[in-house]
């Protein structure tokens, strides 16, 4: 079973979105209202997905996603209402996996999960292969014993 945290900007009762999750399948990890301090609750709670309920992503939520991407990948679902293309583009760059613009539906949160959990294994698969071609380069480059300079 799945553990799904959510965030709720809004703040809205969630108890509809629960219970859509726990119907589907999945379980609830928790609900919070913001996500300050994202890095300790996703080692607090760890789960499995992360969905995230909000107007428009800000700056400290992109960044918290972006480290987390980095060291705890994990499928992250953003709904949002803020359809200016510079967003969208923050969003994908801090590893979101699906970004809804629309709210929350509890009735579609399967086939959105669903999507999301896909496109990040696509996304990790590519990862891995990217880095494993990045060696092998690295390896062939070789020359006279020295190793090539740092990548910046």
């Amino acid at each position: 079973m799945l553990k799904i945290l959510i965030i709720d900007e809004h703040q809205q009762p969630t108890a509809d979105i629960c219970e859509q999750l726990t119907r589907a399948g999945y379980q609830v990890a928790a609900v919070l209202p913001s996500s300050e301090n994202l890095l300790d609750k996703v080692s607090q709670f760890k789960p499995d997905i992360i969905l995230i309920d909000t107007d428009s992503p800000r700056r400290d939520t992109l960044e918290h996603l972006a480290v987390m991407d980095r060291t705890a990948p994990r499928p992250v679902i953003l709904f949002g209402s803020d359809d200016d293309s510079e967003t969208i583009h923050r969003v994908i760059q801090a590893g979101v996996s699906t970004y809804v613009v629309d709210e929350l539906d509890s009735s579609r949160l399967k086939p959105v999960i669903d999507i999301a959990c896909a496109r990040f294994e696509m996304m990790q698969g590519l990862k891995s292969e990217l880095a494993r071609a990045t060696q092998k380069l690295d390896e062939r480059k070789i020359i006279g014993g020295h190793p090539p300079p740092p990548r910046r």
